[in-house]
């Protein structure tokens, strides 16, 4: 898998959350200018956060409705690092690291000039994160729930089927349906089950 060092994403990787936002990060290393963004489909993953040199800024990626799923354009997160690495510069120029010793790690403290360049940079960043430009415009994302049909489910289920054997083959038949160009956000848990269920009565295994 195709990685940089300006993203902690791989080229074509799928990332979904569940909930209502994804989170991406800034981050600005000390012996760095060259800004690290990184995607997180969940704010409580412990890779999130950084020791205290580093100047970090948060910031949510939201959907139209629950769950968030995207694939990143690594090149173009590439290019905006790139583009935004003279304020990164510039902001550790402004920049002095003191050694903390009662925390045992140094510190970051920020002049005047420094902090307006980090304003400048963090709203720059939100602008380039709401356009959507970050994103793998090469990939089509569908809900689940728009991809599969009730028909379509009932072709899967195969006689004597368990609900989970059932539910393991419609993600399986998902997953085969998937490619770096063609994604499928979510599993279809309720329309799973609303199928199960007609099949069972369809071969009269159901509950009367």
């Amino acid at each position: 898998m195709e990685h940089t060092s300006t993203t902690n994403v791989s080229r074509n990787e799928f990332v979904e959350s569940d909930d209502y936002f994804a989170l991406v990060t800034l981050n600005l290393y000390e012996d760095s200018s060259l800004a690290r963004i990184e995607f997180f489909a969940s704010e409580h993953n412990n890779f999130i956060y950084k020791a205290p040199p580093v100047f970090q800024h948060r910031y949510k990626i939201t959907g139209d409705v629950e769950g968030v799923a995207f694939v990143v354009d690594i090149s173009r997160v590439d290019d905006f690092a790139q583009e935004i690495k003279p304020i990164c510069e510039a902001i550790n120029l402004n920049s002095e690291f003191v050694f903390d010793e009662r925390n045992g790690y140094y510190i970051r403290q920020m002049n005047d000039v420094a902090n307006d360049l980090a304003d400048e940079l963090t709203h720059t960043f939100a602008g380039f994160i709401d356009s959507g430009d970050w994103q793998d415009s090469s990939v089509t994302i569908v809900d689940t729930s728009d991809f599969w049909t009730h028909e379509a489910l009932l072709e899967i289920y195969r006689p004597n089927m368990s609900f989970e054997d059932f539910e393991q083959a419609v993600i399986s038949a998902q997953t085969v349906a998937e490619s770096d160009t063609f994604k499928i956000h979510g599993v279809a848990y309720g329309m799973i089950g609303d199928a199960f269920d007609a099949a069972m009565a369809q071969t009269g295994n159901g509950s009367d």
